[in-house]
């Protein structure tokens, strides 16, 4: 898989700080010796141009610190409460109840991909995406997996503590 994003010096290292912030935050890291090992990774995935895997953490990330800009305190902790609720188990997402979140999700698609999801073009005849736009549809909906659990879904601790 080759990446379509030109790199230049400056935006690969910015690409690996990022791409490392993210894994961290994803599985929790603070060790600082584990982390410099994943960036050593990172680095050569970026290098290679294997950067796929990470976009979808960092797409989500992006999306929830929209969201995050977007609504007031208070409304993204009763997200973060009805996430966490039965109601809102699967691919239900509370953000929905106080925004057009999909607006805020092509933000930071914008911004992190650098362009529109192809998926915007339409279907065919048969109603078929392009398979860019197919992988642009899979990328979204796991960067918004990724945001809901991660950051838009109270733990249960949190849960408790509003009873």
């Amino acid at each position: 898989m080759n990446n379509p994003t030109p790199y230049t010096d400056a935006a690969l290292v910015a690409a690996i700080a990022a791409e490392a912030q993210a894994w961290a935050r994803f599985f929790n890291v603070a060790d600082v010796a584990e982390l410099e090992g994943r960036r050593a990774v990172m680095r050569a995935n970026v290098a290679c141009g294997f950067v796929e895997p990470l976009r979808e953490y960092l797409l989500g990330d992006r999306f929830a610190e929209l969201m995050a800009e977007d609504i007031s305190p208070t409304a993204l902790h009763t997200i973060r409460l009805r996430n966490a609720s039965p109601e809102y188990a699967g691919d239900i997402c509370a953000t929905h109840d106080f925004c057009d979140a999909n607006m805020v999700m092509l933000e930071a698609f914008e911004q992190v991909i650098g362009r529109e999801p192809a998926f915007l073009e339409g279907t065919d005849e048969a109603g078929n995406h392009s398979p860019e736009g197919d992988a642009d549809m899979r990328l979204w909906g796991a960067a918004w997996n990724h945001a809901k659990a991660a950051h838009l879904t109270a733990t249960p601790a949190e849960v408790e503590a509003t009873t």
